[in-house]
């Protein structure tokens, strides 16, 4: 009787467990919408993750659906009368994925992992552009102003 309550517990932790595994993927899902502009705006940007193409913005501002990842994201933006710029969207830890740890055990770590749910990117990004030729704005040392 013992042997088979405690058989019948085990069972429904392990039950529960990969119901709710994968946490991250559930609550946050494994893409998101990215919303690029640059300054001044009007700019055509293309995303690329390990040298793969993975959206477009025609003009800026605009937004764009991406699938989460652990990879960074490169930006590269083209305007008439202005210099190639590109810029990196770096992804980020979700500390939502360590709860997984208590709640779906390895087993939530590793559909998170493998869905890319368990990263992140910024919402949005703003790409300054540089007109050729010109020089990048100065930068203040640190708690100095620029006088």
């Amino acid at each position: 009787m013992l042997r088979s309550r405690s058989l019948m517990v085990c069972t429904a932790g392990v039950a529960l467990a990969s119901a709710l595994g994968g946490c991250a993927t559930i609550v946050e899902g494994t893409s998101q919408k990215l919303t690029v502009n640059t300054a001044p705006q009007g700019a055509n940007c293309v995303l690329n993750r390990n040298g793969e193409r993975i959206g477009a913005v025609a003009s800026t501002p605009g937004t764009v659906d991406i699938s989460n990842s652990r990879h960074d994201i490169l930006i590269s933006c083209d305007r008439a009368g202005y210099s190639r710029t590109q810029a990196t969207l770096n992804s980020r830890f979700q500390a939502m994925t360590l709860g997984n740890l208590l709640v779906g055990g390895v087993v939530g770590v590793v559909v998170d992992a493998g869905s890319g749910a368990m990263n992140k990117y910024d919402k949005a990004i703003t790409i300054p552009m540089q007109r050729p030729g010109a020089r990048p704005p100065r930068r203040a040392p640190r708690g100095r102003p620029i006088s």
